[in-house]
């Protein structure tokens, strides 16, 4: 009787682990989407609630301060229609701008093009210049470059000058993590998300467990197996778009 209820006893706590450790996992997977074709995985614990996203450096609490990025980059069209300069020329032939930065960037460089003419306004030489600018203009606030024409005084009546690009850098927030999809959309989305392949193999388990019950009830051995094939389908895949004609 006792060696029956030991017995019984030690599969209640088989039953018991794999409830809590197994099916279903300890925790539930989803992930937030960052830009075009990019996304974060994202894990929450089933019995605290407590949220994780797993960024390059490891799994972050969802709770925490948002994760900033800053981006160097040329400025977009939009945010270029948002500077607005007034140029002028000293006695020793330097041009100076003195811009307003109604963008988001802070901006550290500006190209302009300068038109020179003659008296009967005619072009006589068209020039780009790379005017730079330390510390960097800050959205929202008004400042000055400068740089020499080049040009001997008197080869030119007047000139026409206007910014036909600029650089910066743009501090831009992650979004915030947000429950979506279904289990059978998420588990097709795993299989093609790079991201998804990027997890240790013991993550890749957890998150598509959670989300296909066949897959869930194979043996470790076999689901290992199954992801190497999946992998292996997922890179075919990719060689074959990046193959493709464009």
């Amino acid at each position: 009787m006792k060696r029956t209820t030991l017995a019984w006893a030690a599969g209640l706590l088989v039953v018991v682990l794999f409830a809590l450790l197994v099916w279903p996992t300890l925790y539930r997977y989803d992930h937030i989407e960052t830009g075009p074709g990019q996304s974060l995985p994202v894990r929450t614990n089933r019995f605290t609630g407590f949220t994780e996203i797993l960024y390059p450096d490891g799994w972050t609490s969802a709770s925490a301060s948002p994760k900033r990025e800053t981006l160097d980059r040329d400025l977009g069209r939009d945010d270029l229609r948002q500077l607005d300069a007034e140029a002028t020329t000293s006695f020793l032939g330097q041009l100076h701008l003195d811009l307003y930065n109604g963008s988001r960037f802070k901006i550290d460089q500006i190209r302009v093009e300068v038109s020179f003419r003659n008296a009967g306004h005619q072009e006589v030489s068209r020039r780009s210049y790379l005017l730079h600018r330390t510390p960097s203009l800050a959205p929202e606030q008004g400042g000055s470059f400068e740089t020499d024409f080049g040009l001997r005084a008197g080869t030119y009546q007047s000139w026409v000058c206007r910014i036909v690009a600029a650089r910066g850098t743009l501090t831009a927030q992650v979004p915030t993590y947000k429950p979506s999809r279904s289990s059978a959309d998420m588990a097709r989305f795993a299989l093609t998300d790079p991201t998804f392949w990027k997890l240790s193999e013991e993550d890749q388990r957890a998150v598509f467990g959670h989300y296909d019950w066949d897959f869930a009830t194979k043996t470790p051995a076999e689901q290992a197996e199954w992801l190497k094939q999946q992998r292996e389908k997922f890179l075919k895949s990719q060689a074959n778009e990046e193959a493709a004609p464009k």
